[in-house]
């Protein structure tokens, strides 16, 4: 009994001396990068980054992610491309108006962190890994994703939009 107390008081004083972290939604982004039609890329940004961040890279059995961006923003320069990512064809933004991630756990290599979780995308949630690094009140990672796993865009040959997609997230935190 006076085992589980000291674990309960351990894990209580670790809880707290990990703070939450706010997201600077105006500076934070999601860009991505597809192939389309073989030859050319189009790249694109989310924005409207929310969510809590606990970090602590001491402290990182304690440390979480949860955060979303708004599915709405997706932005290629292009407004008739816009226009048809958000239908239900590619991203339905109208029944699926937030991309997801939520952590499971972090660990630390010698160069950077890596992030494992559930990325949630049009309906569908699957296991991610993020190499990221945090530097200046600044988290960047980088990692790939298939979009058809997502069920994003199917209908599309991969001629037209290639399956892979470079997804690159720069999360800054809110300073006092």
């Amino acid at each position: 009994m006076i085992k589980k107390a000291l674990i309960t008081l351990v894990l209580a004083i670790g809880l707290s001396s990990v703070k939450a972290q706010s997201i600077n939604s105006e500076k934070s982004i999601v860009n991505f990068e597809v192939s389309n039609m073989g030859f050319n890329t189009v790249e694109g940004t989310f924005k409207g980054m929310t969510g809590e961040i606990v970090f602590d890279g001491s402290n990182l059995v304690m440390s979480s992610f949860k955060v979303c961006v708004d599915a709405n923003t997706v932005f290629t320069e292009n407004e008739k491309r816009d226009a048809h990512l958000k239908k239900e064809d590619f991203f339905n933004t109208s029944k699926f108006p937030t991309i997801c991630f939520v952590s499971n756990s972090i660990s630390k290599s010698e160069e950077v962190y890596v992030l494992k979780g559930m990325l949630e995308m049009h309906g569908i949630t699957l296991k991610v890994e993020i190499p990221f690094t945090y530097e200046n009140e600044i988290f960047k990672g980088r990692f790939l994703i298939n979009r058809l796993d997502y069920k994003v865009g199917e209908g599309t040959g991969t001629f037209m939009v290639g399956n892979e997609v470079e997804m690159e997230i720069i999360c800054v935190i809110k300073t006092k």
